[in-house]
């Protein structure tokens, strides 16, 4: 613990999107609609302890699913770096967000609207 406070790193900062599904959509339905925006269709996929995950390669956009036994489950969209943001800087991961989301809906219309996703800025400026 000591290392790391002397180390002077910068805490996490950015934004993280959340929702919850009545019903989670396939692995196939969530990489057919990363395709379809095309600053999120390079990505990769990993499944670690129950979640589904998918990365951007340019590390713009990290999208997890974690699935609960009676297929609902919970939709994250997270953009996350070392050191500090403004509002401004995040209007990009926040756009992209949005592109992914209606991606999304678009293959799985069954999922809720935007206005039930909520959204938590972490330590972001507004100056």
């Amino acid at each position: 613990l000591l290392l790391v406070l002397a180390s002077g790193c910068d805490p996490a900062t950015g934004v993280i999107r959340t929702v919850k599904l009545p019903k989670v959509p396939s692995n196939q339905t969530v990489e057919s609609a990363l395709r379809d925006v095309p600053e999120a269709k390079n990505f990769d996929h990993e499944t670690v302890r129950g979640a589904d995950t998918w990365f951007t390669r340019d590390g713009m956009l990290t999208l997890e699913l974690r699935k609960a036994r009676n297929e609902k489950g919970i939709l994250e969209l997270r953009y996350l770096h070392f050191g500090s943001s403004t509002l401004g800087e995040l209007e990009g991961p926040r756009r992209l967000m949005d592109e992914v989301y209606a991606s999304l809906r678009r293959q799985a219309p069954g999922l809720p609207p935007p206005t039930e996703v909520t959204e938590k800025l972490i330590r972001v400026r507004t100056k």
